[in-house]
């Protein structure tokens, strides 16, 4: 049988599988650096309202961000178009509110922290959904497409 040259499946979701734990280890080491020594607050009250950084960074980045990346990424593998993708970042926004509210008594109404965090999840989201839609296009249609970078491809030249 003769070899395509392109990546199995698993092979091209490999990075993904090893980037969420990473990303998680160093918001861990960040949680405990700025839970315990530092109080960071240049941008307190602009990107956070709990009193430490640390708290954002957990709530925000590592729970709320590992859930947009995953949304993203059911949404590519469902073949969904960009808008319900949106939708359900929207919605997991308002839940990430209710989480800084639940654990650090942050506001659970507040337009501006909303905003915030929905953005951040945005831009995680899209990310993964970007990433997945890629990989699921050069490994289902290796003879259509070649990868152009991370989150692009091309067709390929007959």
């Amino acid at each position: 049988m003769a070899s395509t040259g392109q990546k199995s499946d698993t092979e091209a979701s490999g990075l993904a599988a090893y980037l969420w734990p990473a990303v998680a280890l160093v918001a861990l080491v960040l949680v405990i650096v700025f839970r315990t020594s530092l109080n960071v607050t240049w941008f307190h009250g602009i990107l956070h309202e709990e009193e430490t950084i640390g708290q954002f960074l957990f709530v925000t980045i590592l729970l709320g961000g590992w859930a947009a990346w995953m949304t993203g990424r059911a949404s590519a593998q469902t073949w969904r178009p960009y808008s319900s993708l949106v939708l359900f970042l929207l919605l997991l926004g308002i839940a990430v509110r209710f989480i800084h509210h639940a654990l650090f008594g942050g506001s659970m109404v507040s337009i501006q922290y909303y905003c915030v965090d929905t953005f951040i999840l945005m831009c995680l989201g899209l990310f993964g959904y970007r990433y997945t839609r890629t990989n699921q296009m050069v490994t289902q249609y290796y003879w259509l497409y070649e990868r152009t970078g991370l989150l692009s491809w091309k067709a390929r030249r007959s």
